[in-house]
């Protein structure tokens, strides 16, 4: 089911951090006329979910970032296309890509639409640097959100075609600051 997403009422704000994310998030959500599509209307997400991934992950993931993943879990977004730049892999050629889906929070861990199934596959086996975790997928690459050091809440995209033998930022494009401006970026 295709929806506007209704953030006030829901249970984001008990789980998401500081009162101004669920408004900004909103705010950010509406004036983009975002419409997500939850991939699993069953499952509700819980904080105590959302506090076990965040032990395994060792952080709190950032606000604006949680609220939506509480209130989304596993979904997919409209608009969804997003401008990456000119990369010199390609020739210095404008390159774009499109997010497929954000990953959920839902059981069981084994899946491939799940956080900690892509943090297992990507991070810990050192594809992704470890200041990056995966929260979704764009056509095989990957789009991550910083989760430590200057890299804290901005969001990266992730080449497979030019991944390293060994972890490096050199196939990380730099997308946005927060999650909240690459919500707000993205375009048919």
């Amino acid at each position: 089911m295709v929806k506007n997403l209704t953030i006030p009422g829901s249970n984001a704000s008990k789980l998401a951090g500081p009162r101004y994310t669920r408004p900004l998030l909103a705010g950010v959500m509406a004036t983009n006329n975002m419409k997500v599509t939850k991939l699993n209307e069953e499952y509700k997400p819980t904080s105590d979910r959302l506090g076990n991934i965040e032990s395994l992950l060792g952080c709190r993931l950032p606000d604006s970032y949680r609220a939506f993943l509480i209130e989304n879990d596993w979904c997919m977004v409209e608009p969804c296309g997003f401008a990456i730049g000119y990369l010199p892999e390609t020739n210095n050629m404008k390159t774009n890509d499109q997010v497929e889906a954000f990953y959920g929070l839902h059981e069981p861990d084994d899946e491939p639409s799940n956080l900690i199934w892509n943090y297992r596959c990507f991070s810990t086996s050192e594809r992704i640097p470890k200041q990056l975790i995966a929260i979704g997928s764009t056509c095989g690459n990957q789009l991550c959100i910083g989760i430590s050091g200057e890299y804290r809440g901005k969001i990266y995209w992730w080449s497979q075609h030019f991944e390293l033998e060994q972890e490096s930022f050199e196939n990380c494009t730099l997308l946005a600051d927060s999650f909240d401006s690459f919500l707000s970026q993205l375009r048919e």
